[in-house]
């Protein structure tokens, strides 16, 4: 039987799919790709029908399987370098096991499946190496490739992370987070964008796999202990940059313009400041010179300076101060306080409370989370 491959010139068409729709399909990004090679000769003549018909010709043939054809794809090979070369195959995985959606997130798909092969999706997934191997080849068409080379296609270099933990020599963060397959996402990503000497530990029933590669892969330092349950602490060792006074570098603060806005953006702002990270800053952008709102920032350690750019438009650049007061200094009478909004009929209210000067004297408000 004949191989076929799509090239980067498919236009989404859809005619090949119309055509051998038990071969073709088109993916998410209207792109087709090869969902399985032919296996008889009626699916081969479809085949080459839906080749001669493409109108940019982005269809053709392997001529030499030997030569033309990929490498087979075994169980140590790296699943981003792989997706990298042949994007199709991320359907392919998808139909295997709906935990390969992962991959559609960017955030994973450029710190998990970069640090990952197709033995740690096995063991993840539940599915065997095998069937994964024997899927991948399949549908390139190298599972001949991948025969040959049987057994040895499903061994793997079994390099045992734990030998790479080291003692904590750095300062814990005090949170503590539960590592599952609900919350996997999130702290990947979490500890793929640790700064300079941050850490993050995390607590886990089974030995968090993922979450070490990473950490191993970013040449991070972490701590395994293993009790009842799994401890992992992670530190990133890269040293701090000097940065510059925040004057020097507010233009690159991200500008958020409220000028067009027919609704009070006050909500929009208190959100915008309370995502901003110490030594950080942005600028807001309206007609006015909003002096409310800049002695409210002030009171939540914001410093600030104000360009007037013409008759209507004022630059209010916002920094937020570094902290220098412990969380647990209990020498303030205000009282600390994370709010939480997940209804969208509290949220309104509890922007407007925030507004309020006698809250604001005697509450802290830490940090406001809403989804």
């Amino acid at each position: 039987m004949k191989k076929y491959k799509v090239s980067e010139e498919c236009i989404g068409c859809r005619a090949c799919a119309e055509v051998a729709g038990d071969n073709f399909e088109i993916n998410d990004n209207n792109i087709a790709y090869l969902k399985m090679q032919p296996g008889n000769e009626d699916e081969e003549a479809k085949c080459e029908e839906a080749m001669d018909i493409c109108p940019v010709e982005a269809i053709s043939v392997y001529k030499n399987e030997e030569t033309d054809l990929p490498d087979a794809i075994v169980a140590g090979s790296n699943i981003k370098a792989t997706l990298d070369k042949h994007p199709e195959l991320k359907q392919v995985l998808i139909n295997l096991s709906p935990m390969f959606k992962r991959m559609q997130n960017p955030a994973l798909y450029n710190t998990l499946a970069r640090f990952a092969n197709f033995n740690d999706a096995a063991k993840v997934t539940g599915l065997s190496v095998c069937e994964i191997l024997h899927t991948l080849n399949h549908q390139l068409g190298t599972e001949s490739k991948l025969l040959k080379i049987m057994p040895e296609c499903i061994k793997i270099t079994h390099d045992e992370i734990e030998d790479e933990s080291t003692e904590i020599t750095w300062k814990e963060s005090p949170e503590l987070y539960i590592y599952n397959n609900n919350t996997i996402e999130d702290l990947v990503e979490k500890t793929s964008i640790l700064s300079p000497q941050e850490n993050i530990v995390i607590i886990s029933t089974e030995k968090p796999d993922e979450l070490l590669k990473v950490a191993n892969g970013l040449n991070f330092n972490f701590n395994i202990e293993k009790n009842r349950e799994y401890r992992v602490s992670i530190f990133n060792p890269a040293e701090k940059e000097e940065l510059l006074p925040w004057k020097e570098r507010k233009e690159d603060f991200e500008v958020l313009d409220v000028r067009k806005m027919t609704t009070d953006p006050f909500d929009v702002i208190l959100k915008k400041a309370y995502s901003t990270e110490d030594d950080n800053g942005f600028v807001l952008v309206q007609r006015f010179e909003p002096h409310p709102m800049i002695n409210m920032l002030s009171e939540m350690d914001f410093e600030h300076m104000t360009e007037q750019k013409a008759a209507t438009e004022f630059w209010i650049y916002f920094h937020k101060k570094v902290s220098k007061i412990d969380d647990s200094d209990t020498s303030t009478t205000k009282v600390n306080a994370v709010i939480q909004s997940a209804t969208p009929v509290a949220y309104p209210v509890i922007m407007r409370l925030l507004q309020s000067d006698k809250i604001r004297k005697h509450i802290n408000i830490k940090e406001l989370k809403v989804w």
